[in-house]
């Protein structure tokens, strides 16, 4: 009887997931040059585009309080009587 002796191999890399988000990005959103720069074409886009979108009522207001401090100001300045919501 022959007896057989245990060889062990070097240390090898662990095997790329195929499964979840991550693969599932890697494979269809940037599988290969094309799809990544359309990938980020797009992705840059919509940012863009919600920034501006997300921003829209905010910028709204901010214009409208600036437009209103600047008529009381002047108004004020330009008038030499008491404005008429102001007690005497």
């Amino acid at each position: 009887m022959t007896s057989k002796q245990f060889v062990p191999i070097a240390p090898r890399r662990a095997p790329i997931s195929t499964e979840g988000v991550i693969p599932w990005i890697r494979s269809n959103l940037f599988g290969d040059l094309r799809t990544s720069i359309a990938t980020l074409f797009f992705g840059a886009f919509l940012f863009y585009a919600g920034s501006n979108f997300a921003s829209w009522p905010f910028a709204e207001e901010l214009v409208g309080n600036i437009k209103t401090h600047v008529f009381y100001v002047t108004s004020a300045k330009a008038s030499t009587e008491a404005r008429p919501d102001t007690p005497e």
